[in-house]
């Protein structure tokens, strides 16, 4: 289970994102209040800045330490840097690349890894009724059709339970590697 930083993190919904690049980052232990600040101040700068690139901070509940940062994206061509960069804003806000660089350090220094995925929202079509077309099944096929039908449905029921726990609908984007 993760619990969203909604504080700390600078959302902007949309219909339209059909990507999602998560990090998993793994904290290094007794270093939460460094990467707390250096969060801090990046979501300062971007909200003041109107930054026009949103994220989403999660935190894990349970099992092991780790903070994850989920970047929607439209296409392909929207997972380019972004123009101008955070770190760019960062350093307008902090008033230097020092204190930006700084601060990105001390981040940095607050994880002992990262792992990135990028995910692709996955669409389902589960079943087409026959009643739907205006048709009606006779004889046997009836009774064959709703037990497919029952099955679809209970496969849909664990799908729909397992995107919740990731996003609503979102599947491991195949790279084809």
């Amino acid at each position: 289970f993760d619990e969203t930083d909604v504080k700390d993190s600078h959302w902007i919904d949309s219909d339209d994102y059909r990507y999602f690049g998560v990090t998993d980052y793994a904290p290094k232990s007794g270093t939460g209040a460094d990467r707390e600040d250096a969060i801090k101040k990046i979501h300062k700068a971007v909200t003041d800045a109107k930054w026009p690139y949103g994220y989403m901070i999660e935190y894990a509940i349970g099992g092991a330490d780790q903070m994850s940062l989920i970047v929607g994206f439209k296409s392909y061509a929207d997972m380019a840097d972004p123009d101008p960069s955070m770190a760019k804003v960062l350093a307008t806000s902090l008033g230097s690349e020092d204190a930006a660089k700084a601060t990105l350090k001390k981040f940095s220094s607050s994880v002992e890894g990262s792992t990135y995925t990028v995910y692709e929202v996955v669409v389902m079509v589960l079943w087409l009724s026959l009643e739907s077309q205006g048709c009606q099944a006779r004889s046997g096929i009836d009774a064959l059709g709703a037990g497919i039908k029952t099955g679809f449905q209970a496969g849909f029921n664990e799908f729909v339970e397992i995107a919740i726990e990731h996003f609503l609908c979102i599947g491991a984007l195949d790279t084809g590697a």
